[in-house]
């Protein structure tokens, strides 16, 4: 972050998440409460290589004490020897290189009524001396909210997780008791952020306590702080940053809030893996590496190419959006967008450990919903949450529509249900059918009834149900995945014109279309029913 003075220099990747006005508001805190935390083990330990100066401190030998307190004993030597009886002199605080430290921190953050209005402001600022504490020993860094039950756990990017705080609503103060059951199951470096009340019957080593100071006719002037029997008054900052903060809006744009994937059209590009994704006629497809995707209309309109930052596990289309999840640093996965951004979620990222992701497979849905996203992964759907969890879903199946969110289908109780329809027989196999709906198949696939009422029994795998010379008709393939087939109620035929094995072909949701690959990398569009090819794409020279 540009534009800090040099004494908040260390602490610029944590401000950074703020506006530049709340940053040189809050630095002095966060600076303030370095010193009283830095006696911890947390704090950069006195052995080690010596490598220049970390900061400053309120502890050091005279050797390192600022030509500031030294002018000071020069000049005012009373004002020098009270401010070093009371422990207020400051000195350069050692910086030591040490091997990276693996782990957690973890702080548990109270954020019940004793906690609100000011005090919020000097957890805020203890957070973010923790996060960078985590960052010096290579610790990962995560938030857990009390609540009245379990608490609620946040990860993710520090721009997350300090709006994630913000938003935290406690209406009743911790019980004790709880509490302490919860630290007995956290790492060694958990640290609670509460009253002095909780603090005290709690008992905890890291525990940092937050009161309202002094009140004034325009408000609380000061919040005092705790930690080990040492106390700071810190005053509060101008009134106007500090309701921004409370209100949630002093936090700087997060980089990925911009971060877009680089669209730009072409005349010309490789296809690979192509995929109808909804009812439009378009069709989506990796591109020639992976960090690629590519929009390719079919009726007119040129390709458009979204180059991702990142490899692109899975993509998919949402309104005018192309979602992509990809892949990120320390085995996460994050959204970007190609499009519109989607600021309540960029600055999300989820776990990558349990997902199967592959970034030379076939793209697979991803869908903005109930907050957070919900995608399709290693053959199961899971639920990503906005506060950075990775939740498996109930859903079974999934179809976009031109209004509104996906059909869901759900698995409820041993037994598939399709929207708000009742519930099928049994957890069954499910496909698009040309109603908008699906088909589906309680018996593995051996028989397939659409929600019209019609049966198919097409032996393979069904890729959809469409109309064909006016008549409805299953499109499957064979047992062995080299031939596409046209199965109707009466008859099977082999559309071996349509036939070039290799990726599984897409049949389109609503028009009796099928993209496919030729053996020689050409992608097409064939139109089932007139017969013809509506469109290809060559590789370009």
């Amino acid at each position: 972050m540009s534009g800090l003075p040099a004494a908040l220099a260390p602490w610029a990747q944590q401000l950074s998440v703020l506006y530049a006005d709340v940053a040189l508001a809050l630095g002095p805190w966060v600076r303030r409460i370095t010193e009283l935390l830095t006696a911890d083990d947390l704090a950069t330990a006195a052995g080690g290589v010596p490598d220049g100066y970390d900061g400053l401190s309120t502890r050091g030998d005279p050797s390192r004490m600022l030509v500031l307190e030294w002018l000071l004993a020069a000049e005012l030597p009373d004002e020098f020897l009270r401010r070093a009886a009371t422990g207020e002199l400051t000195y350069l605080s050692p910086a030591t290189l040490r091997p990276a430290h693996s782990g957690t921190v973890v702080a548990v953050v109270d954020c019940g009524p004793l906690m609100w209005g000011a005090p919020r402001l000097a957890q805020l600022a203890t957070l973010l001396v923790l996060h960078r504490q985590a960052a010096v020993r290579g610790a990962s860094f995560e938030l857990h909210v009390l609540g009245p039950g379990r608490p609620t756990a946040y990860g993710g990017g520090l721009d997350q997780l300090v709006r994630s705080f913000v938003k935290a609503r406690g209406r009743s103060v911790p019980d004790p008791a709880l509490v302490l059951r919860l630290l007995a199951d956290l790492p060694e470096q958990t640290w609670l952020l509460t009253a002095p009340g909780v603090a005290s019957e709690v008992g905890h080593r890291r525990t940092v306590a937050y009161e309202e100071g002094t009140w004034t006719d325009t408000g609380v002037a000061d919040v005092r702080v705790s930690y080990h029997g040492r106390r700071f008054v810190l005053p509060m900052p101008p009134q106007d940053i500090a309701v921004r903060v409370l209100r949630g809006k002093g936090f700087a744009a997060p980089p990925s809030a911009a971060r877009t994937a680089a669209t730009t059209k072409v005349d010309a590009a490789w296809l690979r893996l192509p995929v109808f994704p909804d009812g439009t006629p378009v069709l989506l497809a990796r591109g020639d590496d992976d960090h690629t995707v590519v929009s390719a209309p079919l009726l007119e309109g040129r390709l458009r190419r979204h180059r991702f930052s990142r490899p692109v596990l899975s993509a998919w289309r949402q309104g005018r959006r192309v979602l992509a999840l990809i892949a990120a640093d320390g085995g996460r996965i994050r959204l970007e967008v190609a499009g519109k951004p989607l600021p309540e979620l960029a600055g999300s990222s989820w776990p990558r450990d349990g997902l199967t992701c592959d970034p030379e497979g076939p793209l697979r849905p991803v869908y903005v919903h109930g907050g957070g996203l919900l995608a399709e992964l290693g053959g199961r759907w899971w639920r990503l949450t906005r506060a950075g969890e990775v939740e498996p879903s109930d859903v079974v199946a999934a179809r976009s529509r031109p209004v509104g969110g996906p059909l869901l289908a759900r698995s409820v109780d041993g037994l598939t249900r399709i929207g708000d329809q009742p519930k099928l027989p049994r957890l069954a196999l499910l496909a698009p059918d040309e109603a908008g709906s699906f088909a589906w198949s309680c018996d593995d696939g051996s028989t397939w009834t659409t929600s019209s009422g019609h049966e198919f029994r097409p032996s393979g795998e069904l890729l959809g149900v469409t109309v064909i010379g006016g008549e409805l008709s299953a499109i499957a393939l064979s047992p062995g995945g080299h031939i596409v087939r046209q199965v109707t109620e009466h008859a099977t035929r082999a559309l071996t014109r349509w036939s070039h094995g290799g990726p599984r072909p897409s049949l389109h949701p609503n028009r009796p279309w099928l993209a496919f690959t030729q053996r020689d990398g050409v992608v097409a569009v064939a139109d089932l029913d007139a017969n013809r090819v509506l469109r290809e794409w060559r590789q370009r020279p």
